[in-house]
């Protein structure tokens, strides 16, 4: 059985995705596993302008409730685990060739995840605390915006940041 934090982790990471993808951004891989690590979401921008490529962001999902110690997860990116998810990003696009010759960028969002004490009134309770295989939020949070909290399995979620460009490659 998993874990609160790792369901926790699970539901901002699909929230992150459906937040993109209502963006106009094609998701490209959540989750994404190497031996260096994980990649929490890869993402392809929406657009290229002519004869530019287009962007594929690698977004770091942080989740925390409310009372944590590493403001809001931002903390956390210590220089190990961006050399860390540099690695993994080497590692995606040796996998996925065809992505390379996107201009590549490192984002993080941070997404709080409160557990509600009690199931919404509109999720059935054998439901309320088990999380389905497959996540996909797209549609169950059709408006997805910073700062605004939403309902999802039990769970209230709101994306805090999201910052472009988080930290480069030097």
């Amino acid at each position: 059985m998993p874990t609160p934090q790792h369901q926790s982790g699970v539901l901002g990471e699909a929230f992150v995705a459906a937040w993109l993808q209502q963006q106009g951004w094609e998701l490209v891989v959540q989750r994404w596993r190497c031996r260096w690590g994980e990649l929490d979401v890869v993402a392809r921008s929406p657009t290229s302008k002519k004869n530019q490529p287009k962007v594929l962001a690698f977004v770091e999902v942080k989740t925390r409730s409310r009372k944590n110690w590493d403001q809001d997860g931002l903390l956390a990116l210590i220089p190990s685990k961006r050399n860390k998810l540099i690695r993994a990003a080497q590692a995606f696009l040796s996998e996925f060739p065809e992505l390379s010759d996107d201009a590549c960028r490192f984002d993080v969002a941070a997404v709080r995840c409160d557990h509600l004490s009690t199931a919404p009134s509109n999720i059935p309770a054998n439901q309320a605390f088990a999380l389905p295989d497959h996540l996909d939020l797209a549609q169950q949070c059709p408006n997805i915006s910073l700062a605004r909290s939403q309902v999802v399995h039990s769970h209230r979620l709101t994306l805090q940041h999201h910052i472009p460009n988080a930290f480069d490659l030097s």
